[in-house]
């Protein structure tokens, strides 16, 4: 099935699932359940959101940018830590179909260079 989010609704259809929402008629976040699988495929058996980040924008750097820009149209900070709020979201909601659970949070470094807490994740399967 595949699941969309609108506003934060759920609505499925086929098998696979992505999150979206909106902002006016601007579409402001999307990654679907098959690109996250393939990023965590990638990781180590523990890593951090920071580090799923980090492969995410090097494996699909284009939707990353896409998200990145949609969050940055309008916004006059924090855009950055607002879209990279809504992958940890998308990560926690659908830890059971990706195979991973929740650790403790860490600190690690973010995307500035700064020391910032991070969700640490293992691979259950």
């Amino acid at each position: 099935m595949e699941a969309y989010v609108f506003c934060y609704v759920v609505f499925r259809h086929d098998k696979r699932i992505a999150l979206s929402g909106f902002y006016g008629h601007k579409k402001r976040f999307m990654i679907t359940l098959k690109q996250a699988e393939a990023v965590i495929n990638e990781l180590p058996e523990e890593f951090n959101s920071q580090d799923f980040l980090a492969k995410y924008r090097d494996k699909y750097e284009k939707e990353y940018l896409k998200g990145l820009l949609n969050y940055a149209i309008g916004s006059t900070d924090g855009f950055f830590q607002k879209y990279h709020s809504k992958i940890g979201w998308f990560l926690s909601k659908h830890k059971d179909e990706l195979h991973i659970a929740k650790i403790e949070r860490v600190r690690s470094i973010n995307i500035h260079g700064n020391i910032a807490e991070s969700q640490n994740w293992r691979k259950t399967l």
